[in-house]
């Protein structure tokens, strides 16, 4: 052990603080001080002098309080006297009760006048005193000066606490600083309870009781208003929970230290919401200081003296951590989630956790459905729980908002109340999102009819790849008008370039889309040829009009609509028929039907000559086909005739519809005969009548 250190008061200025004397309020000791025999002093307020006194703690005018509860002092020789001469603001000397003053040995070389001039001293405690090598019996009778009484009277000392080794010899020690009349209580203590005071006599009898050989006792001045001091726990606050109550908890710190056992956490019947209990203080705050377990054994100093109520003090439960659910998409098959929560707590016994989700779209998965929870083994550490709900489970349809929840249920160790976290956005244990997709909308690049809205699929976390299927079947669409009520363009497909003159194969209907994330598709629209070579004859059996000409098909189904009406007639009086019907044909030829190779056609309108009389027509056709993927059959080109004049039924005779060219030829060759004619016949008449007159 290391040996004390040492003081041997010197001559003024060795005393470190001697200059700052009239400032000092309060003077603490840590570990363990030894003061010997003083030899010189010097009290700068009055310029007195001494060379046998402890000039270390006296001619403090402003001191309060002195504590040396956290060490030893150990007087030697001459240390104590006039230890605190002219302290006169001192109320408290601390820890005085386990000084060693077996080394002060006699009368006016000890602790002469050591309390000389302490006129606010309340207390005085020489429970652990010892007079073994005293050689004169008023050394410490000295220490209440007889010879200040009338002067510096002891008039606030309230408490004095005596050891079972006789200090006094003389009653008049002590009579003659305190009011004889006094009313003195003694202090009785009872185990866990606080020190209890009942009426001993006056200061004379508690004079004559510490002179005797065994003048053991506590004694508080009635009327002082001080008692003894106690720890008093009287309520437990559940601070947030429910439960608690009123509780009677002592500790008796009069004589030693004491201990109060603290209530059990048990008191508390509900806890706070989303916490678990942690311990008891003495502020609602946490501030108090404390930091006491429950059913935990909590000592206290000696002359604590307090009255608490205790609050509860929570920590928040473990939350666990919802993170953003992952999207598989294979190459086949359907795409697949996975959700995992983190639980990085330690775990209770019987502790669960649970998730749910639900979505704008109204889909909801767990609890409803079940199997959403995990049930931690008793103890260890947090790790990570994953699930696979479904697509579905997590949203009803593609962009819609999940909500996914996550909690723990568990039992609170110490208040054995069952305990449920609450989900919250603000330590992840809540979160909303959409799963990601990506979209492929279609633009029906000048035409009408695209498929409304678009085609979607989920998004890979991992890779990025999306795999979406272009909708099967044909496909509504209308190509652009071409100014007469029909087109001359066909849908061939789809391309992802709104320029791009061939359809992209990979994207016909029914086609997967695989990680093209989110794109636009354009239709693809080709020129198709109108028919052409036209021409009419008028059948004679029976006065119907038979139309042909050429045409570029697209595919097997594809028809020529032929059609006639009177010229200047209304649009409703167009009379048509198509390579449909009765005795209209396509040209039987081996060429296939691609849209690239030329096949004539023939349509017979079933009109005789009452329904078509002599006069002036008009005559058009066109091609009814539709590209690979429209869905109907559809007026694709218009071919128009010039407007002709066709004669009654006269069997035999051409339609000028079918061949204009013919008929004008032949009328031009008669016309060109006759004028010749009359132009020779005019020249030969002309040359005669000149012959006449050369005559």
């Amino acid at each position: 052990m290391t040996p004390a250190p040492m003081f041997n008061g010197v001559a003024r200025k060795d005393v470190p603080w001697d200059r700052y004397k009239p400032q000092i309020t309060r003077v603490q000791t840590e570990g363990n001080l030894s003061i010997f025999l003083g030899t010189y002093y010097y009290l700068i307020t009055t310029g007195e002098t001494d060379s046998t006194d402890n000039p270390m703690f006296n001619d403090m005018p402003a001191l309060t309080t002195f504590d040396t509860t956290n060490g030893n002092l150990e007087l030697w020789g001459a240390a104590g006297n006039r230890m605190f001469y002219g302290d006169g603001a001192v109320t408290d000397i601390k820890g005085m009760g386990d000084w060693d003053v077996s080394h002060i040995g006699h009368y006016g070389a000890g602790a002469t006048q050591m309390f000389l001039g302490c006129i606010r001293l309340k207390a005085i405690d020489l429970t652990n005193w010892n007079n073994s090598h005293a050689v004169d019996w008023g050394v410490f009778d000295s220490i209440f000066p007889t010879d200040f009484a009338s002067s510096t009277p002891l008039h606030n000392l309230q408490h004095l606490t005596f050891g079972p080794t006789r200090i006094f010899k003389y009653p008049q020690a002590l009579t003659n600083q305190l009011d004889g009349n006094q009313r003195w209580d003694i202090v009785t203590h009872t185990a866990n309870k606080c020190a209890t005071l009942t009426y001993f006599g006056n200061t004379a009898s508690v004079a004559a009781h510490v002179t005797s050989s065994n003048p053991a006792g506590d004694f508080y001045r009635e009327g002082s208003g001080i008692t003894p001091p106690c720890v008093k726990i009287t309520s437990v606050n559940a601070n947030g929970g429910t439960g608690g109550g009123s509780v009677d908890l002592q500790a008796d710190t009069s004589a030693g230290t004491g201990s109060v056992t603290m209530p059990s956490a048990t008191m508390i019947t509900g806890n706070k919401a989303n916490s678990l209990w942690d311990h008891w203080d003495t502020n609602s705050a946490g501030t108090g200081g404390n930091n006491w377990p429950s059913n935990r054994t909590v000592y206290f100093p000696k002359d604590t003296n307090a009255t608490y109520t205790l609050y509860a003090q929570w920590r928040a439960a473990p939350a666990p951590k919802a993170n953003r659910p992952t999207v598989t998409v294979p190459t086949s098959g359907s795409p697949t989630t996975r959700l995992t929560v983190d639980n990085p707590a330690t775990h209770y016994n019987s502790e669960v956790l649970h998730v749910a989700a639900s979505s704008a779209g109204g889909a909801a998965w767990c609890p409803s459905s079940g199997g959403c929870t995990y049930t931690y083994p008793g103890g260890g550490t947090g790790g990570t729980v994953y699930w696979t709900p479904s697509v579905g489970e997590l949203q009803a349809d593609y962009g819609d908002t999940y909500t996914i929840s996550t909690w723990v249920t568990l039992t609170d160790p110490s208040t054995t109340r069952a305990v449920s976290t609450v989900p919250s956005t603000t330590n992840g244990s809540e979160l909303t999102g959409i799963l990601p997709y990506a979209k492929v909308g279609f633009d029906a690049n000048g035409g009408t009819g695209a498929p409304a809205g678009t085609v979607q699929g989920l998004v890979d976390t991992a890779s990025g790849y999306t795999r979406v299927t272009v909708p099967t079947g044909t496909i509504p669409i209308g190509a652009i008008d071409s100014g007469q009520g029909v087109s001359h363009l066909a849908f061939i497909g789809w391309s992802t370039s709104s320029t791009a003159t061939a359809a992209d194969a990979t994207l016909n209907p029914g086609k997967q889309l695989g990680g093209i994330g989110a794109k636009t598709l354009y239709a693809v629209w080709k020129t198709v040829a109108t028919p052409t070579n036209m021409g009419a004859v008028r059948i004679a059996s029976n006065n119907q009009i038979r139309i042909t000409g050429s045409a570029t098909p697209w595919a097997s189904t594809d028809t020529v609509t032929a059609c006639v009406k009177p010229t200047g007639s209304a649009e409703t009086a167009w009379q048509c028929a198509n390579t449909g019907s009765a005795d209209s044909q396509w040209d039987a030829t081996s060429l296939s039907w691609n849209g690239a190779n030329t096949h004539t056609w023939a349509v017979t309108l079933p009109h005789n000559a009452d329904t078509i009389r002599a006069g002036q027509y008009d005559i058009k056709a066109y091609l009814g086909t539709n590209g690979p993927w429209q869905a109907s059959n559809t007026a694709i080109s218009l071919n128009t005739t010039a407007s002709l004049r066709l004669s009654g039924a006269q069997s035999g005779l051409p339609l000028t519809g079918g061949r204009p060219q013919r008929l004008a030829t032949l009328m031009a060759g008669g016309i060109g005969a006759t004028l010749l004619l009359l132009a020779a016949v005019t020249c030969l008449r002309n040359q005669r009548r000149k012959a006449r007159h050369s005559r």
